[in-house]
């Protein structure tokens, strides 16, 4: 298992990915919201580093999350976002 602690910092760009964007509108979720659940399909933990209640609250809401893009291996904004990080 690997554990990510810069999963958002670390990823600034990815925030603004339009197929990101996407899903997280389709979802009704944040794009940090939308990129944790991303990192869980893949086989990361993301590691919150807020002290904020607010962004601890939707990242423990992301474990609720369900968004079918990231399930589906032929989605093309799943395969997007894959290959904006991993090329």
């Amino acid at each position: 298992m690997y554990q990510s602690f810069w999963t958002l910092t670390g990823n600034p760009s990815l925030l603004k990915h339009p197929a990101l964007l996407s899903i997280a509108a389709a979802s009704s979720c944040t794009p940090e919201q939308a990129v944790f659940k991303f990192a869980q399909h893949e086989g990361i933990t993301p590691l919150s580093g807020t002290t904020k209640s607010a962004h601890m609250r939707q990242d423990l809401a992301v474990h609720e999350l369900w968004i079918p893009e990231f399930v589906d291996e032929s989605n093309s904004h799943r395969n997007a976002i894959r290959k904006f990080l991993w090329g």
